[in-house]
Order: structure tokens, then sequence, then C-alpha cells
């Protein structure tokens, strides 16, 4: 609807468990993921490190 808002929200944080479990349904998928959260950096560092342990996530400086 013009003008009006959108039917999603931003998350206020991270869920660490959703996200892992979305990690493992979606293993052996190559893909880039962007996370809409209000708390931004915490969110972030958790969701980095939680990826670091699935093993497709690499920094750029690795690849």
């Amino acid at each position: 609807m013009p003008g009006g808002r959108k039917g999603g929200r931003h998350a206020e944080s991270l869920d660490a468990a959703d996200f892992e479990r979305f990690l493992a349904g979606t293993a052996p998928a190559d893909m880039d993921i962007m996370l809409e959260i209000k708390d931004k950096e915490k969110s972030a560092l958790a969701a980095v490190g939680i990826a670091r342990r699935d093993g497709r996530f690499r920094l750029p400086r690795e690849r």
C-alpha cells in the first residue's frame, strides 16, 4: 500500500538458536545473508561467530 507500513519488522536482536537452525537447514547451499536487526553490531558479531562454526563462511581476507 503506497505510503503505508511494510508487513515485516526488524527483530530487536539475533535469535542465535534460530539462526543456527537456518544455517543447518540450508547446508550445503552457498548464499549471501543480510540481517535486518535493531541492535546492529551486537547481533552482527554474534551471527559471524555462529556462521564461522558452519564452515561456509569466510571473511574476505580468507578467500
